[in-house]
């Protein structure tokens, strides 16, 4: 994997384990994570479709 596809999976999913401590996951938006997180939205959708799919890329991961 590209690094800088790493780096944006990862800046995605410290962005949402943050602020998952204050919100639950559906009223976490799309731009809002992509600000957190300092990508473009571009750039989220290039990889997933909702901020749920990066969760699931997560808990994957984690199982793996």
């Amino acid at each position: 994997m590209d690094v800088r596809i790493k780096k944006t999976k990862n800046n995605l999913a410290s962005a949402i384990q943050e602020l998952l401590l204050t919100k639950s996951l559906d009223d976490i938006s799309v731009t809002e994570l992509c600000t957190a997180a300092g990508i473009n939205r571009t750039t989220f959708y290039k990889h997933y479709t909702i901020p749920t799919d990066v969760v699931e890329e997560i808990i994957k991961s984690v199982i793996e």
